[in-house]
C-alpha cells in the first residue's frame, strides 16, 4: 500500500513489504467445493518520511521494525483434482479482511487502515 495523496508533512509512506496477515483457518471438504475460513494478527512494517523523520526506526520483532498491529480474517472455495497417481491440481478463490493501527515513531504516532482483497490462487500439489 502506498499513500499517493497525502498532505504535505508527509514526503512518502508505504506498507509494502509488511502487510502480513498470519492465520488459523478451519478447512472442510464440500460436496462440490473445498472451503476454508481463518482469523489471525496482521504483522506489519512501515516505511517512510513525515515530517523530515524516517518512521522506520526499527523496534518491532527482533529490531527489525515489525509490529503486531491489527486483525483479519479469511474466507475462500476452491476445487483440487486429481491429474496423475498423487499429482493434484489446485484452483482457489479468497477474500481477506484486515485492520491495523500501525506504530510510527517510537513514543507516539501512528497510522489506522483497513486492506480487503480479493485473491485468485492455482497451484500444483502432492498428496492423497
Amino acid at each position: 500500500m502506498y499513500l499517493t495523496n497525502g498532505p504535505p508533512e508527509i514526503e512518502h509512506f508505504e506498507i509494502t513489504h509488511g502487510w502480513n496477515l498470519l492465520t488459523i483457518q478451519r478447512a472442510t471438504h464440500g460436496r462440490l467445493l473445498d472451503w476454508r475460513v481463518g482469523v489471525g494478527p496482521v504483522i506489519t512494517h512501515a516505511d517512510g518520511v513525515i515530517r523530515g523523520e524516517d518512521v522506520d526506526r526499527g523496534g518491532g520483532f527482533f529490531g527489525q521494525g515489525y509490529y503486531l498491529s491489527g486483525a483479519g480474517a479469511i474466507a475462500g472455495a476452491g476445487k483440487s483434482v486429481k491429474i496423475w497417481r498423487g499429482l493434484r491440481a489446485t484452483a482457489e478463490g479468497q477474500a481477506t479482511a484486515s485492520w491495523a493501527r500501525i506504530p510510527l515513531f517510537h513514543g507516539g504516532g501512528h497510522a489506522s487502515t483497513a486492506n480487503y482483497a480479493f485473491h485468485f490462487l492455482i497451484g500444483l500439489g502432492f498428496g492423497i
